[in-house]
């Protein structure tokens, strides 16, 4: 008696977290979308936003542009060319990479900066600093070798 009260008492507890935790009523699944953002094209091509590139870029546009012709240099050494029309190209994908790794925001922040879906900006990224980690860091960050340096 006292085992088949004590069966039903945890059946009964079972039953009553399963329907209150809300696992048995799902919400029904919710398309995401990435609404095109035209903050950076307009950024791009205006000569009077450099401010806007030193804050959110960390850098001035000229080492920025300097950035992107040494990633152009060796793209195609790891990736195919870019299809003729592509939306994001190197300079686009590049500055997707600054502002991911100058910012806490998260991709989420990035992403929609730049107009891009948050799974986009996650495959530029990894492009750029492959690139970057390949070919330039050792000559770019490197410890002294004398006590001159």
């Amino acid at each position: 008696m006292k085992t088949s009260i004590i069966v039903a008492a945890v059946a009964l507890s079972a039953a009553s977290a399963a329907t209150f935790d809300m696992r048995s009523s799902r919400a029904p699944n919710k398309r995401q979308y990435a609404v095109r953002s035209k903050t950076w094209q307009g950024i791009k091509v205006g000569s009077g936003s450099d401010g806007w590139i030193k804050r959110n870029l960390r850098c001035s546009r000229q080492v920025f542009m300097k950035i992107v012709s040494l990633v152009n240099m060796k793209w195609s050494n790891f990736h195919a060319p870019l299809h003729h029309n592509t939306v994001f190209g190197i300079e686009d994908r590049v500055a997707i990479t600054l502002h991911y790794s100058t910012h806490s925001d998260g991709l989420d922040q990035t992403a929609q900066l730049f107009g891009t879906s948050k799974t986009r900006g996650h495959v530029y990224i990894y492009q750029v600093i492959y690139i970057l980690n390949k070919f330039y860091l050792r000559e770019v960050v490197a410890l002294p070798r004398t006590s001159e340096e």
